[in-house]
């Protein structure tokens, strides 16, 4: 089962919870509406601390100051803040001490707290949603609210005096030897559980259970609890958590029953933002079963609810996500442009982890397109961020990410430390589907450093894996290496049988690269057994596609396969033409191993065609 964003925030910003207001205004913001100096109003004060985005730090606050979005402010002891947004939607009032920067306002509102207590009211039914992020691992969404939020070095205390707060965590589930980062809702509310203390780290551990069973026990105890309780909002965050656990045991079906049931809920709420946070969760459900076309058409509805409710980082992680189904249907110009416009929105929130991950997803549609030195730049950037904020997934991610970029530069040494290290920090999460796919990148470089049988058993147990988990796309991967294999252990029949699943898999799913690179792969296995007209028939087939995708790396493999067969048909002018666009193709992407074994046999055709040459081709 493949996890898009690691699972990060698959239940992030459950906080768009009530209807949207009739008219908003063209343009909202916020304004200091009262400073008060050892409980005295005052008109100013100096010592407050307010950084506007790319603008002068200023030492002073002033009454009536209007505060763009983007700006931090710091107050010091003995000075209370209260700050208003337009139409009096909401209020936050920011306690001795406190830090909070008011990041976007429109028909919602997002803030952060930096540090100490700040206050947020919040009319009923006045704003499409009100989030307060603390750090990458608590966000706090309401609707129609009064509390306060008191973040320390070390904790973050949230108390719900009026109305309903949904606290998005993440961080990581542990069910039995598998770990996976995942977010969860709890919910306080002023007339029952109305206070938490969260104490989040680099590894925070939501919950451990021994097994699957067990874990989706717990949460359906909670589905019912919230059943119970009659509150509509509890019981839709109780289903998207149970789901998360039925999404992880690869049960979708139960899965998207728990969506579409909170799904139904949101929509009889009129809660527009939590309908399309829904909906994004579906399509992560169908990313997972391999139907990114599907996975696609539920991103782009979240995508346009948020949009319309001015969820800039809803607007991100589903613009992330689109990307991410494009890229696993070969789209990787439409991918890349989905990806990038997210990295701009993640920056433009603050939200590191976001921002990680989609410089992780570009990394790998650069080196999936061949561009290897763009991806080693972007992958780095993502190593260095997810290094920053402790988060290790994310760390697996960007090594796996630096092993593809050496491999598909024939750093074969290289490439093999940086899966090996993304290995081994997934095997001491458990987290079993990024230990898979580094798995497969271990069994790549093996194969090309003739290692069969080290390459045999890596790519036997990454299949095993990816059946168990539910991956269809990786299941194909699998067997395309096992075919791989076979052709070079000359077992024709079983190369075949594993390049034909692979190929009837990537289908399946819509994976053209990967069906593309089989072909090329069913091209070398026809070759092999003398079968020159068949072998060329699916090479120029593969070539054709990995073209239109814009691979350039599985094209020039597919030109030097091309090359091979004209060159057993004795065709040398056609193979020197397409050995040369090989070699300029591998220099293009930094390939200097394969690039020296093209220009060798390009090397070796020219002096055999020398008049009197006795070299044999």
């Amino acid at each position: 089962m493949s996890k898009p964003f690691g699972l990060i925030a698959v239940l992030a910003s459950l906080a768009m919870l009530v209807p949207a207001a009739a008219q908003a205004p063209a343009k909202r913001g916020h304004t200091v509406h009262e400073i008060r100096l050892d409980g005295t109003p005052v008109v100013s004060a100096e010592g407050v601390k307010v950084t506007p985005p790319g603008g002068s730090v200023e030492n002073v606050i002033r009454r009536d100051e209007a505060i763009v979005d983007g700006t931090r402010i710091d107050v010091p002891a003995k000075i209370v803040v209260v700050i208003v947004s337009t139409g009096e939607k909401s209020t936050a009032t920011l306690q001795p001490g406190s830090s909070v920067t008011f990041v976007s306002t429109g028909a919602g509102e997002l803030v952060s707290t930096n540090s100490g207590k700040a206050i947020f009211d919040i009319v009923p039914k006045s704003l499409d949603f009100f989030r307060v992020q603390s750090s990458e691992a608590i966000t706090a969404g309401v609707h129609g609210t009064v509390f306060w939020i008191d973040r320390s070095e070390s904790s973050v205390a949230i108390d719900c005096t009026r109305g309903a707060v949904d606290v998005t965590k993440t961080g990581y589930l542990q069910i039995g030897a598998e770990t996976t980062k995942v977010s969860l809702v709890d919910v306080l509310t002023a007339s029952g559980d109305a206070k938490a203390v969260y104490t989040p780290t680099a590894n925070w551990y939501l919950a451990k259970f021994s097994n699957f069973p067990e874990a989706e026990a717990y949460f359906s105890q909670q589905v019912g609890k919230a059943r119970q309780s009659g509150d509509s909002y509890a019981l839709a965050a109780a289903l998207r958590n149970l789901g998360v656990v039925q999404w992880n045991q690869g049960s979708f079906s139960d899965a998207m029953k728990s969506e579409n049931e909170a799904l139904a809920l949101y929509r009889q709420n009129g809660s527009h933002d939590g309908e399309a946070a829904v909906l994004d969760d579906i399509g992560l459900i169908n990313y997972g079963m391999g139907k990114f076309n599907e996975a696609i058409e539920s991103h782009q509805h979240a995508l346009a609810l948020y949009r319309e409710a001015g969820d800039t980082g809803g607007e991100a992680r589903a613009l992330a996500r689109v990307g991410n189904a494009q890229s696993r249907l070969g789209q990787y110009d439409v991918s890349l442009q989905s990806q990038q416009n997210a990295l701009s929105l993640f920056r433009a929130v603050g939200d590191r982890d976001g921002e990680a991950r989609s410089l992780n997803q570009i990394g790998f549609i650069q080196a999936d397109r061949g561009a290897f030195g763009e991806a080693q730049e972007s992958q780095t950037q993502s190593l260095a961020l997810f290094t920053a904020i402790g988060d290790r997934d994310g760390q697996g991610r960007a090594l796996r990410g630096l092993g593809n970029v050496a491999y598909g530069q024939g750093r074969y040494d290289d490439a093999l430390q940086s899966y090996q290290k993304a290995f081994a920090l997934f095997k001491d999460m458990g987290d079993r589907d990024g230990m898979n796919k580094a798995q497969l990148g271990i069994g790549n470089v093996r194969f090309r450093q003739h290692r069969y049988d080290d390459a045999l058993q890596s790519d036997q147990q990454a299949l095993a894996i990816a059946h168990d988990l539910g991956d269809r796309d990786d299941e194909g991967k699998a067997q395309r290496n096992l075919a791989a294999v076979a052709l070079e252990q000359a077992r024709y029949t079983d190369a075949n049988a594993a390049a034909q699943q692979a190929l009837a898999i990537f289908r399946e799913v819509g994976d053209r690269d990967g069906e593309a690179r089989t072909l090329n792969t069913i091209g070398n296995i026809a070759f092999a057994q003398s079968q020159y007209d068949d072998a060329l028939a699916s090479d120029r087939a593969a070539l054709t596609m990995l073209r239109e995708l814009g691979d350039r790396e599985g094209e020039a493999r597919a030109l030097q396969s091309v090359g091979n067969v004209a060159l057993r048909q004795r065709r040398y002018t056609d193979a020197l033409q397409a050995y040369q666009q090989a070699l300029t193709l591998f220099q293009q992407v930094g390939d200097a191993a394969d690039a020296a074994r093209v220009r060798d046999t390009i090397n070796r055709i020219n002096a055999a065609r020398q008049p009197g040459s006795k070299d044999a081709l």
